[in-house]
């Protein structure tokens, strides 16, 4: 049997996932819905990994919402570039305000005070 190498069957799956993902997204609010998601998860250990997921928006072609995802991934990429944390900090304050979300963030830091308190 013939099978494609294990990483290709990986990146297909993401693929897929991704698509099916954003092909919810229908219109400015599904936009600011799909941002603000993820944003409770920040903490230096997913900072860039939101950041990332944020940047899908970019796969979206829902002609009314593009203002606003380029506003987004525009933060988005500034965030992935950005070495400092207290920039970092700034630029998701931006990011949050831009699509509306309520909770202040104030700091990004770990959310568990030791990896040790997980098991």
């Amino acid at each position: 049997m013939n099978m494609p190498p294990l990483s290709n069957i990986i990146r297909n799956d993401i693929d897929m996932f991704w698509s099916n993902r954003l092909g919810l997204i229908r219109s400015v609010a599904d936009v600011r819905s799909f941002a603000c998601e993820y944003l409770p998860l920040l903490g230096i250990d997913y900072d860039t990994s939101i950041s990332k997921t944020i940047l899908q928006l970019q796969r979206t072609d829902v002609a009314e919402a593009q203002p606003l995802v380029s506003e987004i991934t525009a933060l988005a990429k500034l965030v992935c570039n950005e070495c400092a944390m207290s920039a970092r900090l700034k630029l998701w304050q931006r990011l949050a305000k831009t699509v509306g979300y309520e909770k202040e963030i104030n700091k990004i830091d770990i959310n568990l005070t030791s990896r040790s308190n997980v098991y």
